[in-house]
């Protein structure tokens, strides 16, 4: 992501690093919006030389592994088992790890055996991290108790073979908060559990790092307890993370987004010297997801130099790119159409309450959204006075004639 070498971000990844560091069985919290740049952060703290040469990474996405098994728990299984198997022979025997590689892979398993339906797993899996985890599903079976400590003791034994000698493990999980909610929950829930260090637990050999859009994780975590009035999804997360660290999505709107469009601009661009003055002119919550606003900023630069106009406005071009880059549906199902006009003002005007159910109809999705308001306002399309929306007909037509446009180069 351009965006994030453009932007300082060097003391929240030095942070984040120094936190890493300081001590042994740490959770971490890298906290930001979707497109802040986490990501990106995520491989500089990998790149940085004390991590590289001090911790063994494991990089785990359980959005990804999604792809392979509905199981979140049997997909952090695999990603952890083929940490072992890139382990060489040699550092097989030196570690002491069960059995060899030949016998690994071939094993099959089955850690759901207890459970009510079970769930085969053929394939890479480390049998003795199996063995640990299906003698405590075991033993809550027989005795109605789990052998919680005896098992973390094993899994924490087990834990520490892996990385080399003097170094520590560290787990990457990125893209939790694009799972489905009860799958973010249950891994939280099981990796807190088992595999992560809990509170006062310092001499644990992992430390773990989560990327998280925390509205969304939020989100999840009522989904999942909302029967239950007085869970407290702050205090709960509180529980497994230390230390939490924000990403802003930009920590000096106007500064850093004329630096973004300078650089992309480059000097010589016939819009360079207006920059500032554009940068300034859009809607600040679209710099929120730094992704998006790159995508903004390319779809400005590809229109201004492939769809040159007579009496350029490259201000009113950007405010109607940002409305089709960061506003589709918006354009696809109201803006285009006159009849669907007075249906959105008069939703506007309703004070209805927002709930799940207005996303699946068009004409309620986007009521709450304070950021497209503000375009339109801004464009000048809809007024607001006396605590009342309203459309104003000459500029509803003039944006209709200009997404048109915009339509027939392919924008």
């Amino acid at each position: 992501m351009p965006e994030a070498h453009t932007l300082d971000r060097g003391k929240i990844c030095l942070r984040l690093v120094n936190n890493i560091s300081v001590r042994e069985g740490r959770n971490i919290l890298l906290a930001g919006p979707w497109g802040s740049g986490k990501t990106t952060l995520l491989e500089a703290m990998k790149s940085n030389a004390n991590i590289a040469d001090d911790f063994h990474v494991i990089s785990h996405s359980p959005w990804r592994a999604a792809q392979h098994t509905a199981d979140p728990g049997l997909a952090f299984l695999q990603t952890l088992s083929d940490e072992f198997l890139r382990l060489s022979e040699d550092d097989w025997k030196t570690r002491e790890l069960p059995g060899t590689k030949k016998k690994l892979i071939q094993w099959g398993i089955n850690i759901t055996k207890a459970a009510a339906k079970n769930v085969p797993l053929i394939g890479n899996a480390l049998p003795e991290l199996v063995d640990i985890l299906a003698g405590a599903v075991d033993e809550a079976t027989s005795t109605g108790q789990m052998a919680y400590d005896d098992t973390r003791k094993r899994v924490k034994k087990l834990l520490a073979k892996l990385p080399k000698k003097g170094q520590r493990l560290l787990l990457v999980v990125d893209d939790l908060d694009r799972c489905r909610p009860e799958d973010a929950v249950r891994l939280l829930d099981s990796l807190y559990h088992f595999f992560m260090p809990t509170e006062h637990e310092t001499d644990w050999p992992l430390t773990s790092v989560w990327a998280v859009n925390m509205p969304m994780l939020e989100e999840f975590l009522f989904r999942e307890y909302r029967d239950l009035p007085s869970f407290d999804s702050s205090a709960y997360l509180e529980k497994i993370f230390h230390t939490r660290i924000n990403v802003p999505p930009i920590s000096n709107p106007k500064e850093e987004a004329v630096l973004l469009w300078q650089a992309d601009m480059k000097a010589g661009h016939r819009y360079f010297d207006q920059a500032k003055t554009i940068a300034e002119a859009l809607n600040y919550a679209t710099l929120g997801n730094l992704r998006l606003y790159g995508k903004l900023r390319q779809q400005c630069l590809a229109y201004w130099q492939e769809c040159p106009r007579q009496t350029p406005d490259p201000v009113r071009e950007a405010k109607l790119l940002t409305l089709v880059v960061a506003f589709p549906g918006f354009r696809e199902n109201i803006a285009l159409y006159p009849g669907m006009w007075p249906e959105f003002i008069n939703r506007l005007n309703s004070g209805q309450p927002y709930s799940p159910q207005m996303a699946e109809n068009p004409a309620f999705r986007y009521l709450h959204d304070q950021s497209l308001l503000t375009l339109l306002r801004e464009l000048q399309v809809v007024t607001f006075a006396d605590s009342r929306y309203a459309s104003n007909a000459s500029q509803q037509r003039r944006l209709q004639e200009d997404l048109r446009g915009l339509l027939n180069y392919g924008f």
